[in-house]
């Protein structure tokens, strides 16, 4: 009943209800019933001439997924990728629908949320490498030593690897990217301001 309000208690409900989902004792079919009530109530107001409650619903909703996979494991938002943007195209499908218009912003930073999940974590190169630290002033064959164990490291950030994405993975990220670029083309400055920073 909370996701009928407008404002801060439907947010502070979504969070709740993604926190829920997301919790490590819960199954993964309470995430799957969450995309697919997105589905739902996605559909309902793209096809059903509907009142105000179905869309402050629908945008509820949509905010507790995009909560839940911002909280959830990588390994839960990846299996549940496909689903829930095929649960969000109808946002982007419907331009005529100007009722659409305000989902469309959560709908991308879903879909980036959903590219952040299957994009493998990369090692950054600024970040600080552990390694043999002394307080006294280093002689002439510690600084050697620490500089060869520094060419080792770097060694691994000239290497290529393989990304490690199968092909479904990659037709999703490929519709993630499509999603993102179609939210910087959109009429809404909100939903262009969301796909740049997704």
């Amino acid at each position: 009943s909370t996701f009928k309000e407008a404002g801060p208690p439907r947010e502070a409900a979504a969070l709740c209800l993604a926190t829920i989902v997301t919790r490590r004792d819960v199954k993964e079919t309470a995430l799957v019933r969450l995309v697919h009530s997105v589905y739902t109530s996605v559909k309902q107001v793209c096809t059903v001439k509907c009142d105000s409650e179905i869309i402050f619903v629908a945008s509820g909703l949509l905010c507790a997924l995009a909560t839940a996979l911002k909280l959830g494991e990588r390994g839960r938002s990846r299996a549940v990728a496909k689903s829930a943007l095929e649960a969000t195209a109808l946002c982007f499908e419907e331009d005529k629908n100007a009722l659409t218009r305000p989902l469309r912003k959560l709908t991308v930073k879903i879909a980036g949320r959903i590219g952040t999940s299957l994009l493998p974590p990369a090692p950054q190169t600024w970040c600080y490498a552990r390694g043999r630290r002394t307080l006294l002033v280093p002689t002439a064959q510690d600084t050697s030593t620490n500089q060869n164990q520094f060419d080792n490291e770097n060694e691994y950030d000239d290497k290529e690897e393989d990304d490690g994405l199968d092909e479904s993975e990659l037709e999703l990220l490929e519709e993630v990217v499509e999603r993102l670029l179609g939210g910087i083309r959109d009429l809404e400055t909100s939903t262009r301001w969301t796909a740049a920073k997704a």
